[in-house]
C-alpha cells in the first residue's frame, strides 16, 4: 500500500475509502463466527488507517481489538502469522511515537536548565 501523494486526486481517496468499507464489511460478516478471520480483517483495516490515512488514533483502537482477538486464539502460536506480526509492528510504532515525544519533552526541560546557566556567555558572543 502506498501513501496517496496527491491530495487533490479524489479517485485515490475514493478507492481508499472503498477498501475501508470492504474491510469493515468483512469484519462484520466474520464477527463471532471466525475469530481469526475477523482479526486478519481488522489488522488490514488498521494498516490502512495507520499507513495510508495516517489516522493513528483510530488505528490504535483497531489494533487493541486485534490484540484482544489474538488472546482469544492463545493456545495457537500466532508469532509466525504475517497479519499478527504486522499488527505488533504497528502497535509498537504508534505507542513508541508517544514515548519519544515524552522523552523529547524531558530532554528539553533538562536542556533549559543548562541554557539558563549559559545565557550570559551566549549573549557575550552575540554582542
Amino acid at each position: 500500500m502506498k501513501i496517496v501523494e496527491d491530495p487533490s486526486d479524489d479517485s485515490a481517496f475514493i478507492a481508499v475509502w472503498n477498501v475501508v468499507d470492504l474491510l469493515r464489511e468483512s469484519v462484520i460478516l466474520t464477527r463471532e463466527k471466525d475469530i481469526e478471520q475477523e482479526a486478519i480483517s481488522l489488522s488490514k483495516l488498521a494498516s490502512v488507517y495507520h499507513r495510508i490515512l495516517l489516522i493513528k488514533s483510530r488505528a490504535k483502537e483497531i489494533l487493541m481489538r486485534v490484540m484482544h482477538l489474538a488472546k482469544c486464539l492463545q493456545p495457537r502460536n500466532l508469532g509466525e502469522e504475517k497479519w499478527f506480526k504486522r499488527s505488533v509492528i504497528h502497535t509498537f510504532s504508534i505507542s513508541g511515537g508517544t514515548k519519544e515525544k515524552k522523552e523529547d519533552a524531558e530532554k528539553q526541560k533538562e536542556r533549559a536548565k543548562y541554557l539558563e546557566c549559559l545565557k550570559p556567555k551566549l549573549e557575550g558572543f552575540k554582542g
